[in-house]
């Protein structure tokens, strides 16, 4: 029989209680489906995850969708493999002899560009300091050294399926070159350089999330990329807290989707409209706002009702 172990205290954590009800549900079912391995990092076909929840395929979807957008999870949808960001954080690896466990299982999984995102998030000291977590940072190389000297070793065909006559997935991109990389980052510097921090060091957590993205998008590509984000008041820190994009925010996929889907693109006035707040944030605007108007001598019946329940609870997929 498996176990997950699953933080207790991510039921005060402010990005999971700003998931949907739907959103919980799910993430605590990813952490826990009898498809997850040791390392977080699995195939999940759909179907099997809604006959396992017993729920609605549209309710399912809509959950995962936002689980991807608030970052909880990575997805590569051609092969139906999922990357839970912080697995490694609460359940980490603590012997040698779990660690070529984890070998075995990213040798097992679909050729996927999430692999040097998996190499990212186990560079990072966050996780890396959680038990024996750095046992994987060579595991991790190792493993992506053997699976580029197999260039033959098939992809598998979207959500899984080829049927007969149907032609098999492209092949992926060739692996960068150095030199192309070098030129990402001199790009980087000369466009976004006077109001972002250059890069300096090219470290190896760098360049693997640097190999991934030039394997979606070719060189020419990334000056057009970079300037979109120079022009972004809101990337460029005209925001209320002050902060600015840096290249590795920019190198993670999920952010860089955003951006090349005009999420951060100015509007009306120049800015990006400031999104609402959600989670602590919300609340403390509603203490503030309240505090203002107790001192404007406003009455709690002046601010009208709450809106009434439905009284149903339950989990409606």
């Amino acid at each position: 029989m498996k176990y997950q172990k699953i933080y207790c205290h991510m039921w005060d954590d402010e990005k999971f209680w700003g998931l949907s009800e739907r959103g919980k549900l799910v993430f605590v079912y990813l952490l826990t489906n009898k498809h997850c391995n040791c390392i977080g990092f699995y195939v999940l076909r759909y179907g099997y995850a809604v006959a396992d929840m017993n729920t609605k395929e549209a309710g399912f979807d809509e959950a995962f969708k936002e689980l991807i957008e608030r970052e909880f999870i990575l997805w590569d949808k051609a092969n139906s493999l999922l990357l839970i960001k912080n697995f490694l954080k609460h359940n980490p690896i603590y012997t040698p002899k779990q660690a070529a466990g984890a070998e075995g299982n990213l040798l097992s999984l679909p050729r996927s560009n999430l692999i040097h995102e998996f190499l990212g998030l186990v560079e990072d000291p966050s996780i890396s300091s959680c038990g024996n977590n750095a046992l994987l940072l060579d595991v991790v190389q190792r493993a992506i050294d053997k699976l580029n000297a197999e260039p033959a070793r098939p992809l598998l065909p979207p959500e899984g399926k080829e049927k007969d006559g149907q032609s098999p997935r492209p092949p992926e991109r060739p692996d960068p070159k150095k030199e192309e990389i070098e030129a990402l980052l001199a790009h980087w510097n000369e466009i976004c350089g006077e109001k972002l921090p250059k890069v300096q060091t090219l470290t190896r957590r760098r360049e693997g999330f640097v190999r991934a993205r030039l394997q979606e998008h070719t060189l020419d590509e990334w000056p057009k990329i970079f300037a979109r984000i120079a022009k972004s008041g809101f990337l460029t820190g005209e925001n209320d807290k002050g902060w600015r994009a840096d290249f590795d925010w920019v190198m993670n996929q999920n952010n860089l989707v955003k951006i090349m889907e005009g999420r951060y693109d100015n509007r009306s006035g120049g800015k990006r409209a400031s999104a609402e707040p959600r989670g602590m944030d919300a609340l403390r605007k509603m203490a503030d706002e309240s505090a203002a108007k107790n001192q404007t001598g406003e009455s709690p019946n002046d601010r009208g009702n709450l809106p009434e329940g439905n009284g149903d609870d339950n989990f409606d997929f």
